[in-house]
């Protein structure tokens, strides 16, 4: 089930829940799971069709653990992730929000690392 959908205008990707996303999340939440769990799942179709998300300091060279969404983006043998595409970061998730309170208020937007 794809929950949320994705678009991308010039260097930004906007993450928006659908309205069976949304009601699945209020479900969820109230279940008790957490946002960072429910995020992935809500965010699977998309993780199981080209987007990749991993943690910062994956990548080396961030100074913040917040996700990195990055599009061609793959792990090599030993682990270690291999950028091939585009990257992108929610910087705001790590310092106001996390991503499903943000995609509750509306969308999530990712920005365009360069």
């Amino acid at each position: 089930m794809n929950y949320v959908e994705i678009t991308q205008q010039d260097d930004t990707l906007t993450i928006t829940l659908t309205e069976e996303g949304k009601n699945y999340a209020l479900e969820c939440i109230e279940a008790g799971m957490s946002h960072y769990e429910l995020f992935y799942e809500l965010m699977e179709y998309w993780l199981c069709n080209g987007y990749t998300l991993v943690n910062g300091y994956q990548i080396g060279g961030w100074l913040t653990d917040c996700d990195v969404l990055g599009e061609d983006m793959y792990h090599d043998d030993n682990g270690e992730v291999i950028l091939s595409g585009n990257v992108y970061v929610n910087v705001a998730w790590y310092q106001v929000y996390s991503n499903l309170d943000m995609m509750l208020k509306g969308e999530c937007i990712y920005s365009l690392v360069e």
